[in-house]
């Protein structure tokens, strides 16, 4: 009987913790063509750092990255060298305007 609960438990909490989507959307204004990506760490003893997005601004300046998270992470947003830090969470929606220096 105490098998039967256990499988029951490990199923409902694969159920519970599904990954939600994630959209990051902005403009870098006049800068087409530009890398942006959505790093993260994968270990945070050594600092070891992975990307989990990848994408390039249009000729507008306009980018939209889509990704699968299932917990909040403090994560990374490149753009080019320069880096911002924000907090991703499961099913939000984020709107970025990315200002360059002269």
């Amino acid at each position: 009987m105490n098998k039967i609960n256990l499988i029951v438990l490990f199923l409902l909490m694969t159920l519970l913790a599904n990954s939600q989507n994630v959209v990051i959307k902005g403009v870098a204004t006049n800068q087409s063509n530009k890398m942006i990506r959505v790093i993260t760490y994968s270990d945070l003893f050594s600092g070891i750092k992975k990307t989990l997005a990848t994408t390039q601004t249009n000729s507008n300046g306009d980018f939209l990255i889509k990704l699968n998270v299932n917990k909040t992470i403090f994560s990374f947003l490149a753009f080019e060298l320069d880096k911002g830090e924000f907090y991703l969470s499961p099913g939000s929606t984020y709107d970025f305007i990315i200002h360059t220096d002269t």
